[in-house]
């Protein structure tokens, strides 16, 4: 008895640790998320012939703004130069960011899944890796599906399509995504972090701050009225998703 409340002991003063730690988990798979996310963009782009080497991004400046969550850095492709004639080819290379998040996301959910034992950091790291790529499919699909620039606006003015063939056919696999985080990852992460109740509902809040504020307030402005709206819409859902989340257990 005393071996097992040690045990669980120990393991509750670690959970108290990682949070701690959070700042460095967040920005090491947001760094991991965003710059695959990029080099996707980047490498389409050299693989099709339309960038001579696919390592140069736009790095920006070393504002601390860009250099904590890289908000003036981008692929460095220039799509004025071919997508007319080469627009399937310019929309592939616009989508591959997009396409990148969903398979770092899925493989962090399957390690997340594995059925080997792992310990807290390793849990930790993928709960967050997870996030990191989730919150970038919201932040494009629906966030800023309706915008007339950035991935999702240059793959409609590319192939001349309305923003709702996006919606329809990635929205709806998207959402599922989140009900698959809430209802299955997120409970079967809790039981192997060993957290106690209110370390989940720190954690619960800060993942879910970060999807639907950081992400999904990415259209609030500068991006038209309708990612505006969806902006408001994701910003107002986070209560209603944590206290859900906490009625659930």
């Amino acid at each position: 008895m005393n071996s097992a409340y040690s045990s669980t002991n120990r393991k509750t003063n670690q959970a108290w640790v990682l949070i701690l730690l959070t700042p460095i988990f967040f920005y090491v798979t947001h760094a991991i998320a965003f710059f695959t996310h990029e080099y996707a963009h980047s490498f389409s782009a050299w693989v099709f012939g339309f960038k001579n080497n696919p390592l140069i991004l736009h790095f920006g400046d070393t504002s601390l703004g860009n250099v904590l969550f890289f908000i003036k850095m981008d692929e460095n492709v220039s799509f004025k130069l071919f997508y007319l004639a080469h627009p399937w080819e310019a929309s592939f290379i616009a989508f591959a960011g997009i396409i990148s998040n969903a398979i770092l996301f899925l493989i962090a959910i399957s390690a997340l899944l594995s059925k080997k034992s792992h310990g807290q950091i390793y849990y930790y790291f993928f709960i967050w890796f997870a996030t990191m790529n989730l919150g970038n499919l919201n932040d494009y699909i629906p966030g800023r599906t309706f915008s007339t620039y950035g991935d999702i606006g240059e793959i409609l003015t590319f192939l001349s399509i309305s923003p709702w063939w996006i919606m329809v056919l990635f929205g709806y696999p998207i959402c599922y995504c989140f009900w698959f985080f809430y209802s299955k990852v997120l409970p079967f992460v809790y039981k192997k972090l060993a957290f106690n109740d209110i370390q989940k509902v720190i954690l619960l809040i800060m993942l879910t701050f970060t999807l639907f504020f950081l992400f999904g307030a990415a259209g609030y402005s500068g991006y038209g009225p309708e990612s505006h709206l969806f902006a408001l819409l994701s910003m107002y859902s986070i209560p209603i998703f944590i206290v859900a989340q906490c009625e659930n257990g």
